[in-house]
Order: C-alpha cells, then sequence, then structure tokens
C-alpha cells in the first residue's frame, strides 16, 4: 500500500524543533519555493481583540487540488506557546467542513513545545481549494501579543520524485486591543449559495475592517451567517472559504445592521 511509509510515521510525529533555551527553532521551508509547484498552502495572517477572543480556529488554506493524486500528507504548525495553545480534541486538530473531512487526521504535542505536527491519509484523492485542515487554538497572551503560524516540514504523499510539490505562506496572529467604546457594535449577516443554489454549510467567514481586526463565523445548515461585533462606520473585506467552492471576496461599507448579503460561489 502506498502508505506503508505513514504507518512508521507515526512514530515520529513527536519530533519537535525546540532550541536549548526553549525558543522557537523554525523550520520553515517558505522562501524556497521549488521550480513547478502543484499547490500553494497558506496560513492566515489574523488581527483579533484580545479582550473579546477566548478561543479562534487557524484554517490551512489550499490552491485547487483536484487531479493531483494526494492521499496523503504530513507536516508541522509552529506557534509561540507563551501567546496560543492549541484546544480541544487531537490537539486542536479538525478535519470537518475541510478537503481533508474523509481522511483520518491524528495530531500530537509534547507539553512546552511549539510545534503540532499532523499526519493524514484517506483512500480516494483529496479534490477541489478551501481549508485543508483547521487547528483550533485559546489564547493566552496579552495586548500586543504576536504568534507566528509557521510551516515547519511539510509533504505530500510520501515526497517521492513525483508527487506533489507544495509551496508554502506563512501567517500570524496579533491580538489587539478592545474596540474604541466610540465604535459601536453592528450585525452583518447573510446567506452562502452554491453555483447550484444550494445553500452552503459550514462555510468559513471572515471579516477584515481596515484597522485589521479580523471576525470570523460560520454558516449553518441553510447557508445562513451572523458576524456580531463588527465596527460601525468601518470597511470590512469579506473572504469565504468552503471545502469545493471558490468565492470572491467583497467589500462592505458597514454603517448600520447589514443582514442581507448574499453571496454565491464561482463554480
Amino acid at each position: 500500500m502506498r502508505f506503508t511509509t505513514y504507518i512508521l510515521l507515526i512514530a515520529i510525529l513527536t519530533a519537535f524543533p525546540i532550541g536549548a533555551s526553549g525558543q522557537i527553532v523554525e523550520r520553515s521551508r517558505v522562501g524556497q519555493t521549488k521550480l513547478g509547484a502543484d499547490a500553494t498552502l497558506t496560513f492566515p495572517t489574523l488581527v483579533l481583540d484580545a479582550v473579546n477572543t477566548t478561543n479562534f480556529t487557524v484554517s490551512m488554506q489550499s490552491t485547487d487540488l483536484t487531479g493531483l493524486n494526494i492521499l496523503g500528507y504530513r507536516g508541522e504548525i509552529v506557534f509561540d506557546p507563551a501567546v496560543i495553545q492549541p484546544f480541544g480534541p487531537n490537539f486542536g486538530c479538525s478535519n470537518t467542513g475541510t478537503l481533508s473531512a474523509s481522511f483520518i487526521v491524528t495530531c500530537n504535542l509534547f507539553p512546552n513545545t511549539s510545534t503540532i505536527t499532523y499526519f493524514a491519509f484517506g483512500f480516494a484523492p483529496l479534490s477541489g481549494s478551501g481549508p485543508l485542515i483547521n487547528f483550533n487554538f485559546q489564547r493566552l497572551g496579552g495586548v500586543g501579543s504576536v504568534s507566528p503560524l509557521n510551516f515547519g516540514d511539510f509533504f505530500f504523499n510520501e515526497d517521492g520524485p513525483t508527487d506533489p510539490v507544495a509551496n508554502l505562506q506563512n501567517g500570524s496572529v496579533t491580538f489587539v486591543g478592545e474596540l474604541e467604546p466610540t465604535s459601536a457594535g453592528v450585525t452583518v449577516g447573510g446567506t452562502a449559495f452554491a453555483a447550484s443554489g444550494e445553500p452552503v454549510r459550514n462555510a468559513q467567514i471572515v471579516l477584515t475592517d481596515d484597522k485589521g481586526i479580523t471576525l470570523i463565523a460560520r454558516t449553518n445548515q441553510f447557508g445562513h451567517f451572523i458576524v456580531e461585533g463588527v465596527r460601525a462606520g468601518s470597511t470590512q473585506i469579506l473572504s469565504v472559504s468552503s471545502k469545493g467552492h471558490v468565492f470572491l471576496p467583497i467589500v462592505l461599507n458597514v454603517g448600520d445592521d447589514v443582514l442581507n448579503v448574499t453571496l454565491v460561489a464561482e463554480n
């Protein structure tokens, strides 16, 4: 079987790049773009409210993987354990609503380390674009704290000479102070639809305003979403991540509640 090698990799999922001082030792290959890469994987750049944010989700986004015959992948996410920590089952890893929803995903983390190692495999090739895997974190740091969201090692399948190659783009999360009292919070809501007209469930809705504040919500089974606490008078970029669907970002000028946003996928 193609993934015999992966079974052996479970034994090394606890290999973490930590220096003697306890500082993060980054092994990201970002900047070492390989010629002819087949896909681009991206961690987001988030700016979150340190006063009101307790738990949050980081989605690794992928370009279209259709036709690449990807039956597995293995990698690492490097973060600052003084600022954020994994939260929830499977060391914070989740494949719910992602391209890897049918895969078996195993994650590992030693206490007081800065790297989650993840290993995923399945029996049907990955297809489409959108979130490949999610990581749930809880905030530890205060106002002004920053954590990298960096790639360590990563490869598709068995990292052989004919296996797909990915370009890796790092991200970060920054925690800022509470929004000014004069900036009243309003609500943005609407519905996400597939190109066929069917509602899109479990899509991630991301609002980023002109001050870099990011708010995140998900659509329900009817495709509806609600984002509360949006800064009144702000300009928001609304983007959508959903397995198998591509949505173009839109710009919203938010003066008051906006409850009728209609989002339609391109494919």
